[in-house]
């Protein structure tokens, strides 16, 4: 095309009079600049970069202290369109990968050598667990994804295809699940073992996230702070609430019952021993009958270790159990939740925790946590794109290439 456009413009110069070769020269010259710019964004075009950010007056007093506008009109996103555009394709992958952001070649070396597993349960709001996963995909990682049945049918027909899309992405359908169901750690633990018995693919951690989630650190920040932990797993505990048990008696669990949180991170040499172990399946057999089963697995297993000795575990009882000196001896960092026995949380509460919005961000952004739990796109969606777009760009630069 640009070569054409110059042929044209000689030919043109080459019949006009020596005044006007000027005025033909600047036009020349602003064609040039559009079309290699053009050529430049072009690279990562896709839905997130048509999400326009302008400066909302409501935020000026921050918006200084952070690399992202916010824009007036992203006080509602409707997403429906692009709803209708992925279920209406016959090539989902071709849509989803032209829509979204998937990098095709890991980024540096670094990040090449030290893959990470994905758990992660989705169950609606196709469009935003898209954004969550082009945002954490990385080619080097593995990615175990299960949805529910009881999910609307265009959700099932757009994520029961994702796993043709790209060989490390591994897609399961689930039993129903609710809120605070069962079959959530079930799930979970079932992805932990999918990708524990893969034999070509050397992952070093493994991270719970639901589709609600926003990383808040690059894949290179993430695997640096997994290297800090030294084959430790990272996780809260708490003690367990002894109202949570139904028609269960305690004495018949097979370890000691501790309070926990369902993210936590998980090293391979321990994730290859649960996994080979029948504790944890007894386990969740008893959990099958308490309340919130999800928030009494990974600590039962991992504190307990005079009991039940797994590579990274640790006594419990001689263990601080708050959030700045959990276990693991180091700081929790998988993934930050606030709850509602606190006045942090800037957004409203939902299901006991904070759904964030723009006057959280600050907070977020000083995070050490890898992630935050919860958004919502029906909620001051500008603080999930700014979060987004300031990810993608300390990942990137606009040309494709790692930001150091």
């Amino acid at each position: 095309m640009l070569p054409q456009i110059i042929c044209a413009l000689l030919t043109t110069i080459s019949r006009i009079r020596i005044g006007n070769v000027f005025w033909v020269l600047v036009v020349f010259y602003f064609i040039t600049v559009f079309w290699s710019n053009h050529r430049k964004v072009k690279i990562f075009q896709d839905i997130l970069d048509s999400q326009k950010l302008k400066n909302n007056s409501l935020l000026e007093n921050i918006i200084h202290q952070l690399d992202c506008e916010y824009p007036d009109e992203l006080f509602f996103v409707d997403t429906s369109k692009t709803d209708d555009i992925m279920n209406n394709s016959e090539d989902k992958c071709a849509i989803v990968n032209q829509l979204y952001k998937f990098n095709s070649d890991p980024l540096s070396d670094e990040e090449n050598q030290y893959p990470i597993a994905y758990g992660i349960l989705a169950y609606k709001d196709i469009t935003q667990f898209l954004f969550m996963l082009s945002a954490i995909y990385q080619p080097q990682n593995v990615y175990c994804i299960a949805y529910p049945q009881n999910a609307n049918e265009k959700f099932r027909k757009i994520i029961g295809n994702l796993g043709k899309c790209w060989k490390n992405v591994f897609i399961f359908e689930r039993a129903p699940i609710e809120w605070g169901d069962f079959e959530i750690i079930n799930a979970v633990y079932d992805c932990l073992k999918h990708s524990s018995n893969m034999k070509n693919n050397n992952w070093k951690y493994f991270q719970y996230l639901s589709g609600f989630d926003v990383p808040l650190k690059t894949n290179l920040e993430m695997v640096r702070s997994f290297k800090s932990l030294n084959n430790m797993p990272n996780l809260l505990v708490e003690v367990f609430h002894t109202y949570r048990f139904i028609n269960e008696n305690i004495s018949e669990s097979p370890l000691p019952i501790w309070k926990s949180s369902l993210s936590a991170l998980i090293p391979r040499k321990t994730a290859n021993f649960l996994t080979n172990s029948d504790i944890p399946e007894k386990l969740l057999r008893f959990l099958n009958n308490t309340e919130i089963a999800d928030e009494s697995f990974w600590a039962t297993l991992l504190g307990n270790k005079d009991i039940y000795d797994v590579p990274g575990s640790f006594n419990a009882l001689d263990s601080p159990r708050n959030s700045d000196q959990p276990i693991g001896y180091k700081p929790y960092i998988s993934r930050l939740q606030i709850w509602d026995n606190n006045n942090m949380c800037k957004g409203y509460i939902n299901h006991g925790s904070c759904v964030f919005g723009i006057n959280d961000l600050l907070y977020l952004r000083k995070s050490k946590h890898l992630v935050a739990h919860k958004f919502h796109l029906d909620f001051q969606p500008a603080a999930y794109f700014c979060l987004l777009k300031e990810h993608f760009e300390r990942s990137y630069n606009k040309f494709g290439k790692l930001v150091n």
